[in-house]
Formats: structure tokens, sequence, C-alpha cells
């Protein structure tokens, strides 16, 4: 999608990476004697996802869907603050730490929501004392909690009831969150009890119903599903619970291309935004209500990458082992679903592409990122680029083998500049030898 190469130098979005890789590295020995991985984010990139979705179809164009980014995906406070310039966007959190991120990125209390199955007692109190637009209700429990704790705080919580509509997003297990044994959302035989707490208590606003069916979706059909089930429940709520109410959202999720990271690649595809927009066009014509979106891996996915060494090679009979610097703790996801990250080396060596593993240095066999994948061949010392790693790949990363976290850099403006040290050893184990 946004890679290219020219006289075998790679090209991201018009930066030569080995050139900018080179003096990053040279910046990070110098400033923190460090030699290993570490992320790199396009803000370019960043801001042509988000300027994209908001304005691409009739949908957008006629300003009808808002979009709340989820921080998940990348939650750095730097990455947030470029997000919540476009005001567009507001955040979508799942727990308190993202709730602290937010308001350190400077985000307002009225653009962000809060999801999530097991959110805390203490998380519901601060987001309530934040003033938050709304909690993405996920079961009964959980709102009459809510309804409780704002009771004592003398506040009015608005409230969304996650809808769990029992439909297949044809995604990977791991990631589905739409169906009837997923742990996520209000199943639609408990909407009517759902309602009855809503009109019992008095510190409790229905201000929407919302859905989030899997991640990494490929087609418009399971939201238009999800959408129907939606409206047909919005129909059902009573006039005297229903004044407050104000959206419906079909959640997250748009899957992007994994497979094609080149420019101009024409098998590249990935999830038909235009369509989605255009039917949400359609369906805002016929209800007074707003339609909210959640995109996490559309926005941030493309503009990221980790940038890896390779260490040392393990020759087989039909394919080559390189060991990388970098493993499941920076990126997990090819270990934890067998995620597929395109890994591209900074300088195209050789005419003959021949299968590698590419693995990391973790002590586990599922420390890998690529197997039997073909591409030049990789030398020891050799500059890689794992591609599409802005969404659940820092925001998931680990100290799992004592590794310290890795340092974040954004280019912007043809420049780079840190927005994450790397973590040094005594940081990683402050919180243990602080109680020596």
């Amino acid at each position: 999608m946004y890679y290219e190469y020219r006289d075998n130098n790679l090209f991201w979005q018009n930066t030569d990476l080995v050139e900018m890789v080179a003096h990053i590295e040279k910046e990070l020995e110098r400033d923190y004697s460090y030699t290993g991985p570490f992320y790199l984010y396009h803000k370019d990139i960043l801001m042509h996802r988000m300027s994209f979705f908001q304005s691409t179809g009739p949908a957008a164009s006629s300003g009808i869907p808002e979009f709340f980014y989820s921080v998940k995906s990348q939650s750095n406070v730097h990455i947030l603050k470029i997000i919540a310039e476009n005001s567009h966007f507001g955040m979508d959190i799942v727990s308190g730490g993202e709730l602290f991120r937010a308001k350190v990125a400077g985000i307002s209390p009225e653009r962000i929501v809060f999801a999530g199955v097991g959110k805390t007692f203490p998380e519901i109190r601060d987001a309530l004392e934040y003033g938050i637009k709304s909690f993405h209700v996920e079961s009964l429990e959980e709102l009459e909690a809510i309804s409780r704790i704002a009771r004592s705080a003398g506040k009015k919580a608005g409230v969304a009831l996650r809808i769990n509509p029992d439909v297949s997003a044809n995604t990977h297990a791991y990631i589905s969150t739409g169906k009837e044994e997923n742990k996520f959302g209000i199943p639609v035989y408990e909407f009517s009890s759902a309602l009855e707490i809503l009109r019992s208590s008095s510190s409790l606003e229905l201000v929407g119903l919302q859905a989030h069916i899997g991640s990494q979706i490929q087609d418009v059909i399971p939201y238009k599903k999800t959408m129907e089930i939606l409206i047909s429940k919005a129909a059902q709520i009573p006039e005297d619970i229903k004044k407050p109410f104000e959206y419906l959202s079909i959640g997250g999720g748009f899957g992007i291309d994994y497979e094609h990271p080149l420019v101009n690649d024409p098998d590249a595809k990935e999830f038909p935004v235009r369509s989605l927009l255009g039917y949400l066009e359609g369906v805002q014509k016929e209800f007074p209500y707003r339609i909210i979106l959640e995109p996490g891996r559309y926005i941030s996915a493309y503009s990221g990458l980790l940038l890896t060494h390779a260490t040392y090679n393990k020759q087989k009979k039909d394919y080559r082992i390189t060991i990388t610097d970098s493993g499941m703790s920076e990126l997990i996801r090819p270990a934890l679903y067998q995620a597929f990250h395109p890994i591209l080396p900074l300088v195209r060596n050789g005419r003959t592409q021949i299968p590698h593993d590419i693995v990391g240095p973790i002590c586990e066999t599922g420390d890998f990122f690529l197997k039997k994948y073909p591409v030049y061949p990789i030398q020891p010392g050799d500059r890689l680029a794992i591609t599409h790693s802005g969404a659940y790949s820092a925001s998931m990363s680990s100290n799992y083998n004592s590794r310290p976290m890795v340092p974040e850099y954004l280019l912007e403006n043809n420049s780079f500049r840190i927005i994450r040290k790397p973590q040094t050893l005594e940081e990683m184990i402050k919180s243990e030898t602080s109680l020596l």
C-alpha cells in the first residue's frame, strides 16, 4: 500500500527508510546507548487514513458519521494528540489506563466513550467524575453497578447498551466479538430487562445502542445485519426512556490488507468503506439518530512499522531461519492468532527470493513472524521493516523474557522525533527494587 523500492532502497510514502533509519539509529546510540529494534510511525499516513475515512462516500460528505478512535489499537499519547486535532474524532476507551492516556492527551470528556466487558468500580467512578459522553454497557450487572455508583456520586451517567447481535463476522475466532457465545455485549433476549433497569433508575440516561462484532472484517454484510438488529431494538425503546436517545453505533473492526504492502499492487484489497458509508447514509435518512463508528486498525495500522535487525541465520534443507532482535515481546500478533505482517528488507539484495522463517529470540516455539516466507536473501546485520504494525502491536508489547520496552519514533514533515524513550533495565524492575 505505502511501500516501494527505488534503486533497491525501501521507501515509505516517499521517505527513504535506509537514510532515515540510519539517522534514528545514530541518535538512539548517541543519546540512549541503545542499538535494538524500535517502532516508527508516519504522521502523513495517519492523517491520510483519517481524512480518507472521513471524506469517503456520500455519507461522510454530508457529515453523518462521527468517529471514536479505538485507543487500544495504538495508544501512544503523541498519536492520540494527533488524532484529537481532528474535531470529527473522539476516543473509544476500554480501561482506566486508556482514560488516563486520553486525559493526558487533552481529550475533552464529551469526546470519550467507555467500552469494555469488565469495567471496575474505580474505573467507572473515575470516568463519571471526568464526565465522559457515555458508557457502552455490556451486561445487566454492569448497568446496575453504573446506576449505583452514579447515584452515590450525585451524577447522571450516559449509557449506550452494547447489544450482542449473534452475527458472524467471518474472522479469526480470537477477534470475533458478536456471536452469542462471545463474552461481549447484552444478548438480545435480555434487552427488555435492561430497559426495566433503565426505567427504574434516576441516575442513568440511555443515549444510544451499540454493537461491535469483531475485527479485521472485510465484508459489509455483517454490518448491515447488525444495523438492522440495532434499528429493531431502538424501535422497542419506550418513549419515557428514549428522550435523551442520541446515536446508534456499529463499532469498528474494518479490515485492512496485510498481504500486499507495495504501492500499486493490483491484488491489494481492503474493507469497502464507500459501500458501508453509502448504506449508512440511506439508514440515516430514515431515522433521527446519529450514527457513530469506532475505527482503530483502519486508521493506525498502515502508519506504523517495527524496525528490526537480522542477527543470525540457520540453514535448513530447503529454507533458511533468520533470527531477529525483536520478537513476540514487541509484536505478539503472529504468535497470538497467526496474524500476517509483511516483512521487507530496507535494502533489497539479490535477484531471487528464497523461503525464510523469520523468527524472534524469545524462548518460545511460537515466537515467529513469518514461516516459509519468500524474500530476498537476508544476512546478519540487515535491517528489516515489519510493516502494517501501527495497530495492536506496540500497544500489546510486554516485558516477557525481561526484555525492556522498545522506543517509538514519529516521522513528521520529513523529520523524526522520539515519542517514547527506550526503557532501561533499571526502569523495568523499578517497582520491584523499590521494595528491596
